[in-house]
């Protein structure tokens, strides 16, 4: 049975990312290259976020199958917010209230619907790429709930999958990494997204396959691989949150209990 294939990339435009954004900018390309190339069934959409306060906090750009247009959106700006010494200048309360707001917007692109007769099956693919804590994980939640979202994206089959940037997503990789799984997607450390997220990408187009059981394949040592990121050390978390949690309210009440818990 035909697959055609979505793939809509959420970008961090905030200062969490901009000192990897050149590295971000080439995984995308290469992955797009990759999936465009002598492949008709595939189309991208880009969107940015960024905080509010911000000029804007959203910016949506529908599905194409153009090489060049998508270079242009990835290079017409850059992320803002690099202090005036030159180091990075973490937001860690700017995240999620954008984010869920851009995965909303993802949730709501024109994706294809599976037809009718079944001749040909769509997959559906959102990639993430952050690096900062989610607004409603240590603070209240101020926007849209990322987690009632990705239960939305299980519903209509959106795999997400979260690509973790720096070293400041370590303190919430776990969320990141149940955000995902909670829709048949992974989280990965971008040092490893690339070659995954193409290897998975072309498998789906190649072998008429799933992301989900895509996804169920890609060894935990390939993810961790040259990262900080210790799936073991945050497994019973991220059952728990998959398991118990409904809302962004549930998720915070068990980080704090697990804090409390650790001191």
């Amino acid at each position: 049975m035909p697959t055609v294939t979505d793939v809509v990339f959420c970008i961090d435009y905030t200062s969490s990312i901009m000192s990897c954004f050149n590295q971000i900018r080439t995984m995308i390309l290469a992955i797009c290259t990759m999936a465009l190339t002598n492949q008709n069934g595939v189309r991208i959409s880009i969107i940015k976020f960024r905080s509010h306060g911000d000029d804007w906090t959203t910016r949506v750009y529908g599905f194409t199958q153009n090489l060049n247009a998508i270079n242009q959106m990835l290079t017409n700006e850059n992320p803002d917010g690099v202090s005036p010494d030159g180091y990075e200048a973490v937001e860690f309360n700017t995240i999620f209230d954008i984010s869920g707001g851009a995965l909303r917007e993802a949730l709501n692109v024109q994706w294809r619907l599976n037809n009718d007769n079944d001749l040909i099956f769509n997959e559906k693919l959102v990639i993430l790429i952050t690096g900062g804590a989610p607004n409603g994980l240590f603070t209240p939640l101020n926007g849209a709930d990322p987690w009632i979202i990705s239960n939305e994206f299980h519903r209509e089959n959106i795999t997400l999958v979260v690509v973790g940037v720096a070293e400041s997503i370590n303190e919430c990789d776990d969320f990141y990494c149940a955000l995902a799984q909670n829709t048949g997607g992974q989280y990965i450390p971008l040092v490893n997204a690339k070659d995954i997220l193409q290897n998975v990408i072309q498998e789906v187009i190649n072998e008429e396959t799933t992301f989900h059981q895509c996804f169920r394949h890609v060894m935990m040592e390939e993810i961790e691989e040259n990262s900080s990121f210790k799936y073991s050390y945050m497994k019973d978390r991220v059952i728990g949150m998959i398991n118990e949690c409904r809302t962004m309210d549930d998720i915070r009440k068990l980080f704090f209990n697990h804090r409390l818990s650790t001191y």
